[in-house]
């Protein structure tokens, strides 16, 4: 089963009391028992094993059986910039770059992304991928939730932009340098963030491109392949977790 998220609010001394929308999770779709053991974490990184004592209408109570403090936070952090997608498409790269460790997601509105959402919509949408990131956080027992931050055009993004952190702008061939030809060896400060920019299907506009250098961002490609936004998204993630050293195959035979 995997670990779930909760507010530290939700823990008095060595009682849990789980309300909605977790409650019916666990009660309608899991069917847990009292008796029954469970990992929950919260936003101070702490893991705690809970025993299930009561479960009633409304609410499951449970008593800490042991902590856990989490591992210190990978460094440097990743932040992704994704041009809005077909809401499938969307959903699938909250999902997978959840798992390969994103720390926050930035949906951003581009000359080609062809949106016919209304902001109210783009908001619900907001909603529904914060909900697939910590669904996605649970299952790949992450120790913190990626935030999903509103979505905002493009040039706004770069205007907010911290200029001290590390920034890839991803196009296709276009003479840029291969991710993997990156240097990521030179000393990175704790608090920097790895900004990586992905375009919509239709790529970017050469306008952005030219807005984006002038932010400081470099741009970078995946080779002579062409590949789907979602696709390139998540061949980069891969890419860069590999040169962070925070992802790797091993051998277990």
């Amino acid at each position: 089963m995997p670990v779930f998220f909760i507010p530290s609010t939700a823990i008095h001394g060595k009682t849990v009391t789980l309300i909605d929308p977790l409650y019916t999770h666990l009660c309608k779709s899991l069917r847990v028992r009292t008796g029954q053991s469970l990992r929950i974490r919260n936003e101070h990184r702490q893991q705690h094993t809970i025993i299930i004592h009561k479960i009633s209408k409304d609410s499951l109570i449970g008593e800490v059986q042991d902590t856990l403090n989490g591992p210190p936070l990978e460094q440097p952090t990743i932040t992704l910039v994704q041009a809005i997608l077909k809401p499938d498409h969307m959903a699938w790269i909250i999902q997978k770059s959840t798992e390969l460790g994103v720390t926050s997601i930035v949906p951003i509105i581009t000359e080609r992304v062809q949106s016919r959402s209304a902001k109210g919509s783009l908001l619900h949408f907001c909603e529904r991928w914060q909900r697939i990131a910590l669904e996605a956080a649970q299952q790949s027992e992450r120790w913190n939730i990626p935030l999903i931050l509103s979505p905002q055009p493009f040039i706004k993004f770069l205007q907010d932009l911290t200029p001290t952190h590390l920034h890839f702008l991803l196009t296709e061939r276009a003479g840029g340098n291969t991710n993997s030809a990156i240097s990521l060896t030179h000393p990175i400060k704790a608090d920097n963030t790895i900004v990586l920019a992905t375009g919509p299907e239709g790529g970017w506009s050469q306008e952005e491109i030219q807005q984006a250098k002038e932010a400081g961002f470099r741009k970078v490609s995946l080779g002579e392949k062409i590949l789907r936004s979602e696709t390139a998204t998540l061949t980069a993630l891969v890419m860069l977790q590999e040169r962070l050293k925070q992802l790797s195959l091993t051998t277990t035979f």
